[in-house]
């Protein structure tokens, strides 16, 4: 999977009583293709991938 968008640093509550939180996230024609943990996003890292770094303000 080549993803279009990678956001990475970010604070994302879920619904999942497992996963509360999640601090990455992979955007794929305009829907959520993963959210989770930093390091699995990069694997759909490639070609005209965006990639954003969110502050911690």
């Amino acid at each position: 999977m080549k993803a279009d968008q990678i956001i990475k640093n970010a604070k994302i509550y879920t619904a999942d009583k497992e996963q509360p939180i999640a601090s990455a996230l992979v955007v794929k024609d305009g829907k959520f293709a993963y959210v989770g943990g930093e390091q699995a996003c990069e694997i759909g890292a490639g070609g005209p991938t965006v990639k954003e770094m969110l502050s911690a303000e």
